[in-house]
């Protein structure tokens, strides 16, 4: 699966949050890997849906990159010694420098990977799909410490509200998100995500956490 994204920024980032101000977003690197619990909300219920570890695998001749898979069993307490190998999962885009990597999407890319991220930064991520045009907002809110199987980070807290349209259809509401960023793990520690099927149906929510996690 091939996803290519269009960044376009609400306004001149550059200007508003110049880069001497924090520097850059790190890129990714090959070999950076990253491990998850995944659950599935029912109230004030967690239920464990999967435990995957995904990686950077390589840059393709596209220069994108190729992102690896494998799910690691014996991580929710099941002995199991028969644990897969990394497998290609998808393709992403080269100009990502921040991904929501277990659901292959895009947070931070383009331009606004030379800024620092900060509170009230804000930027637009067109998608073009079968079912339509995705329009995904998404904003800094601040920072707050995030507790995880991983450790103890100080996260920036980062929200979506994603729209879909159909042709010759209004736009309707089908995700809320929230991520939480830390700069040491050059990843997400925390997404909690909301999902609409169709208006007035109720959300599905999922919560990703962090198990543990290796960068260079």
């Amino acid at each position: 699966m091939n996803f290519r994204h269009i960044a376009a920024l609400y306004c001149t980032l550059a200007a508003a949050f110049p880069a001497e101000a924090g520097g850059a977003i790190p890129l990714p690197t090959d070999g950076n890997s990253w491990a998850y619990t995944q659950y599935e909300q029912t109230g004030i219920k967690l239920s464990v849906l999967a435990t995957p570890e995904f990686q950077f695998g390589y840059r393709n001749e596209a220069k994108d990159w190729v992102v690896l898979v494998r799910q690691a069993a014996q991580r929710t307490g099941i002995p199991d010694a028969s644990v897969r190998p990394f497998q290609v999962a998808y393709v992403l885009t080269g100009d990502v420098c921040i991904t929501d990597i277990a659901h292959s999407r895009p947070i931070v890319n383009g331009d606004a990977c030379a800024l620092p991220l900060s509170q009230g930064m804000a930027w637009r991520i067109e998608e073009s799909r079968a079912a339509g045009l995705v329009m995904r907002d998404l904003r800094v809110e601040g920072e707050e410490e995030i507790v995880t199987p991983a450790g103890k980070f100080s996260a920036l807290r980062i929200r979506e509200t994603a729209t879909i349209s159909a042709q010759g259809s209004e736009p309707r509401m089908f995700l809320r998100a929230t991520y939480w960023y830390a700069e040491q793990v050059r990843g997400l520690v925390k997404i909690q995500r909301q999902q609409f099927a169709e208006i007035g149906a109720p959300a599905k929510t999922s919560v990703d956490v962090l198990d543990s996690y290796s960068v260079r």
